[in-house]
């Protein structure tokens, strides 16, 4: 988590030889916030685990909160619910919610429409390489060639 934070103090030499005092409150306030993050996104009681042995589900949370991390105005996933457990990607979604609540802006790739029509306002449809449908998950739902491209005539 904590190197996922852009643009620390400490990694300028001078300032660590001669303002070390200011790399050391920086990261106290990077730590403080990388428990927060890890709190948002349900792995809090994993701070001190290596990411090798967290679930694939939870790294995917640990993914989404190192993101974070970098104060993103837009998180791009690309299949943040493939091969989790269905109870963990409950909670993925859940964190996704919280976050586009309090402003953050996702851009997700994924193959899953449950999840999709759950978690976006509007929906992209790509076939082929080509944009084929733009709409509300209602409307991609009842589109013709969406339903063509995807499930045959």
């Amino acid at each position: 988590m904590l190197l996922a934070a852009q643009k620390q103090t400490g990694e300028d030499f001078w300032t660590v030889q001669f303002q070390s005092h200011l790399v050391l409150r920086e990261e106290k306030k990077l730590q403080e916030k990388a428990i927060f993050l890890l709190e948002s996104v349900g792995l809090a009681h994993k701070a001190n685990d290596y990411a090798g042995g967290l679930s694939g589900g939870q790294r995917k949370l640990l993914e989404i909160g190192r993101a974070l991390m970098a104060n993103p105005q837009l998180i791009l996933l690309d299949e943040p619910t493939a091969g989790v457990n269905p109870n963990l990607i409950r909670e993925i979604c859940d964190c996704i919610v919280a976050w586009n609540k309090n402003g953050m802006t996702f851009l997700i790739i994924e193959h899953n429409m449950e999840v999709i029509m759950s978690l976006c306002d509007q929906v992209w449809v790509f076939a082929e390489g080509h944009n084929l449908a733009i709409g509300s998950p209602e409307e991609i739902q009842t589109n013709s060639q969406v339903l063509e491209a995807y499930l045959g005539k």
